[in-house]
């Protein structure tokens, strides 16, 4: 398994390579390993879920991930998302909430 800080970092370095080799002969591939990393990143995957089941608060590694992406990725379409979604994470606490999946449902990027 993956964790999230390993996804995010994983994000951060295939969209700053794409920036530099925006002709790179994979580029295709690339996309779609990126859109599978920003899916994990925002909706969790198997057992590591965002929100933990018995807390209901954002995950410790999520939140690790999503601090990491506000802090130092935040240049990017996808960066200023995660970075406005671990704003309204913070400002309740990292518990479970209506206003992060409603803002999620309405401005995630397409990937």
């Amino acid at each position: 398994m993956v964790s999230p800080i390993v996804i995010a970092e994983r994000i951060v370095f295939w969209e700053n390579f794409l920036i530099k080799n925006n002709q790179f002969i994979y580029l295709k591939k690339i996309n779609e390993l990126l859109k599978n990393y920003k899916e994990v990143l925002v909706e969790g995957y198997g057992l590591s879920t965002v929100v933990e089941s018995e807390t209901k608060k954002m995950s410790e590694d999520f939140q690790y991930a999503y601090e990491f992406m506000a802090k130092n990725h935040n240049s990017t379409e996808f960066g200023k998302f995660i970075k406005e979604c671990y704003k309204i994470w913070e400002k309740n606490n990292f518990k479970d909430n209506n206003e992060v999946f409603d803002y999620i449902y309405k401005n995630k990027p397409k990937y």
